[in-house]
């Protein structure tokens, strides 16, 4: 018999379900990524990828990297051509991209678009598969195996994201790296743009994004270390206003 917990979690996963089975016609797109966002995407994704092979430099000494980045509730995966992009700016990056998103309809368009983005990579050497599944039930099947786990402009969509909760999504996201592996939590308009969504329907987004304190208690309550937390400027979409997009990392403490 479940118990209340799991009911609600469950009619939260239901409601989430639905909600981005509607929104995936919208995130596949053009619109989804306005002229005005695309630098910050660039933004985010350079300095991911950055951090993550500075924290694995014993392989990047070596003249090669590869690295196995999971994109937690990656929609129709918006990043992939900024990471591919970030990674053929560096010498003999390699990336291994697993998408995971529990919309059924977000996936199906996530598909669709990973022929295209490859055939536009001109390197052949990078790979990108996509998951459907509630990402907190399936990091298992992930454990200790990725070198980058990012949660973009959806950490504040998931039910548990407390420091002291057994089954919190960073939890998930932790067991899920290697040792010196990042774990980050970005989004390309930042947290007053979350705080909007949080004010205006706290079912769907139940969450604001947490502040540097608030992450670095996240971080401290894990086997992680801080790493970096920015909310940077950049221009918005019409003159003279600015948005502030959100970066905040960890790194997994290597068991000595």
């Amino acid at each position: 018999m479940n118990t209340r917990k799991e009911e609600e979690e469950e009619k939260f996963l239901e409601h989430q379900r639905t909600v981005f089975d509607e929104m995936a016609g919208f995130f596949g797109s053009d619109d989804a990524t306005p002229p005005h966002v695309v630098p910050i995407l660039r933004y985010l994704c350079d300095r991911i990828l950055d951090q993550t092979i500075k924290s694995s430099c014993s392989n990047a000494e070596k003249g090669f990297f590869f690295c196995k980045l999971m994109d937690v509730a990656c929609g129709t995966g918006a990043l992939w051509p900024y990471y591919l992009e970030a990674a053929n700016k560096r010498r003999n990056v390699s990336l291994e991209i697993v998408g995971i998103d529990l919309s059924p309809k977000m996936v199906e368009r996530a598909r669709e678009r990973i022929e295209n983005i490859l055939e536009d990579d001109p390197s052949l050497k990078h790979s990108i598969r996509v998951e459907c599944g509630d990402f907190v039930n399936m990091a298992r099947q992930h454990a200790e195996s990725c070198h980058a786990i990012v949660a973009n402009a959806c950490f504040a969509n998931f039910l548990d994201t407390d420091a002291d909760t057994e089954d919190a999504v960073m939890n998930a996201m932790t067991s899920s790296l290697k040792g010196d592996g990042m774990l980050f939590i970005t989004h390309p308009l930042g947290a007053s743009f979350v705080r909007e969504l949080y004010e205006r329907d706290a079912f769907t987004v139940p969450h604001e994004l947490p502040s540097e304190d608030a992450f670095r208690e996240l971080v401290d309550a894990r086997t992680l270390k801080f790493v970096d937390f920015v909310e940077a400027k950049h221009d918005g979409e019409e003159e003279d206003t600015t948005i502030h997009s959100y970066f905040a990392s960890a790194v997994k403490k290597t068991q000595r």
